[in-house]
C-alpha cells in the first residue's frame, strides 16, 4: 500500500502565524496571507494554487499595489508592495503577523522591483506623468528635465 497524504492544516500541526492561513499540500503544508497571481507559472504559486482551488481556501485576489511573493527558501507566503508602490512610511514589509501597506509613486517617481524598497525620483533627462510608476521615460530631443520631474521643458 502506498502513503496517506496527512493534513497538517486540519490536524493542527502547522506553524503558521494567526494571520496566515494553512494551506494543505501532497506531504506538507504552505502559510500564506495571499492569493498568488493566477497566471504565474512559478512551481510554488502553483502548488498554493491548487490547495486554495482543492480545499476551497477564503482568500481573496490580490489588490492593485501588491504583489503575493513565496519567501525562498520557506514555506511562507507574503503580502508586498508590487512595482511602481513603496510601503507607506513606518510600515514596514509583512512578516506575517502585520500587514504590509503599499502607496503608489507619486508623479516623477519611479520603484521598479517589488519588496521592499522606496519610490526613486526619475533622473534628470527623465519624467514620469502618472503614479504608480514601474520606470521613467527618456525627454524627447530637445527636451529636458531636472530630477523628479512630471513633465520635459524645452
Amino acid at each position: 500500500g502506498g502513503c496517506v497524504d496527512g493534513d497538517e492544516c486540519a490536524w493542527m500541526r502547522h506553524n503558521c502565524s494567526t494571520a496566515q492561513i494553512c494551506a494543505n499540500t501532497d506531504g506538507s503544508f504552505l502559510c500564506t496571507e495571499c492569493m498568488p497571481d493566477p497566471h504565474s507559472s512559478n512551481h510554488m504559486d502553483q502548488t498554493l494554487l491548487a490547495s486554495v482551488a482543492k480545499h476551497r481556501l477564503p482568500l481573496q485576489q490580490t489588490a492593485a499595489g501588491y504583489e503575493c511573493r513565496h519567501v525562498e527558501g520557506t514555506n511562507v507566503f507574503n503580502l508586498t508592495c508590487s512595482t511602481g508602490f513603496e510601503p507607506v512610511q513606518g510600515v514596514h514589509e509583512s512578516d506575517g503577523r502585520g500587514r504590509v501597506e503599499c502607496t503608489a509613486c507619486a508623479a516623477g517617481y519611479y520603484k521598479d522591483v517589488t519588496g521592499a524598497g522606496e519610490c526613486t525620483a526619475c533622473a534628470a533627462g527623465y519624467f514620469k506623468d502618472v503614479t504608480g510608476a514601474g520606470e521613467c521615460t527618456a525627454c524627447a530631443a530637445g527636451y529636458n528635465s531636472t530630477a523628479g520631474s512630471r513633465e520635459c521643458t524645452a
